[in-house]
């Protein structure tokens, strides 16, 4: 599987939960205006960012002995 095959399957699979999740004020107008102005080197820096806190993320809680995420990829 692609790597878009992918990221379009986790989507389509999550996608009620990331209907539910909030995410912070001014955002979706932040990311709106990036589109806009056709700013993907921007956009992909900020998807970059998300991918190394996440991994981070997880990296610091498997470090620490307690298990790791279960179930659904994304939990809001």
């Amino acid at each position: 599987m692609e790597l878009r095959e992918l990221l379009e399957a986790l989507l389509e699979e999550n996608r009620e939960l990331l209907e539910r999740l909030p995410v912070p004020e001014g955002l979706a107008a932040y990311v709106e205006e990036l589109v806009r102005a056709g700013d993907g080197a921007k956009l992909l820096a900020l998807l970059k960012l998300a991918y190394v806190i996440g991994v981070q993320h997880g990296a610091a809680r498997s470090s620490g002995g307690g298990p790791g995420p279960r179930g659904p990829f994304i939990q809001a």
